[in-house]
């Protein structure tokens, strides 16, 4: 209940963890991840009634996430995406990947599992931080084809003629 949480503050505790697996395959937990949808729109114009909008009409979406992962020892984000060691360039990325974010809560229940489908690479940066330790974080966003949640696609649907 709220007014508990209010009356005790030093109860609280929030820990939630993003588990990726691509393909079906695990490939770890990342540090943060930022899905991201947009849809433009079109005005609609009418005849004789000057400049006014009459509707928009929305166009095509677009369905991409970021994350950022810690590289760690020999498991960089090429090498948990199935390819070697030797992968350096983007432009080698030739099949679309499917990953699967689930959203788990500190007592192991999952509370939100989401397919992100036909992914893929459009930006790779690894940015080395050096203060004590070296560090590299590796980012990457991926165009996605579809998003939904395993079970229900919103195009799981029978056209009627």
């Amino acid at each position: 209940m709220i007014t508990d949480v209010l009356q005790n503050p030093n109860d609280i505790a929030v820990s939630t963890s993003v588990r990726i697996l691509v393909n079906g395959t695990f490939v770890g937990v990342v540090q943060s991840m930022e899905p991201t949808q947009q849809r433009s729109t079109t005005p609609v114009r009418g005849i004789g009634i000057g400049d006014r909008i009459i509707e928009r009409v929305w166009q095509v979406s677009d369905y991409s996430f970021t994350f950022q992962k810690m590289a760690l020892f020999k498991k960089f984000l090429f090498e948990t995406l199935g390819y070697n060691a030797n992968f350096r360039m983007i432009a080698e990325l030739r099949f679309p990947l499917d990953f699967q974010e689930t959203i788990m809560l500190p007592n192991g229940a999952t509370t939100k599992t989401t397919f992100y489908r036909g992914c893929y690479l459009n930006n790779y940066t690894a940015p080395r931080s050096i203060t004590g330790d070296i560090i590299i974080m590796e980012n990457g966003t991926f165009d996605c084809t579809s998003i939904d949640d395993g079970e229900n696609s919103p195009f799981d649907f029978e056209v009627g003629i």
